[in-house]
């Protein structure tokens, strides 16, 4: 533990958050664009159930917005097998901590 002055414990400690904040959550730290592009990960693997939970939390956070679907309905992103095709997601499944 550093024993110095506590102010400067409290500003390494708000630094040290807001670096290693990328590094615990790299599906929530990008940007929508990036989130909508890579689109929802359907697969439910044993080893990867977080990191495709992560990726489906993200994904449903970007596009719970009322005009993401209408302004993306006719451009085919590249999870879509036809332009408009959006899956449906169980929420219920997602926010189970």
């Amino acid at each position: 533990m550093f024993g110095g002055n506590w102010q400067w414990r409290a500003f390494f400690g708000l630094i040290t958050l807001f670096v290693a904040l990328p590094l615990l959550n790299s599906s929530m730290a990008k940007p929508a664009w990036q989130v909508l592009l890579a689109g929802p990960s359907l697969a439910e693997t044993g080893k990867r159930k977080g990191a495709v939970s992560a990726q489906n939390r993200a994904w449903y956070l970007v596009t719970r917005n009322a005009y993401v679907k209408p302004v993306h309905e006719k451009s085919k992103l590249p999870w879509q097998q036809q332009p408009g095709q959006w899956p449906e997601i169980d929420i219920s499944k997602l926010f189970n901590f």
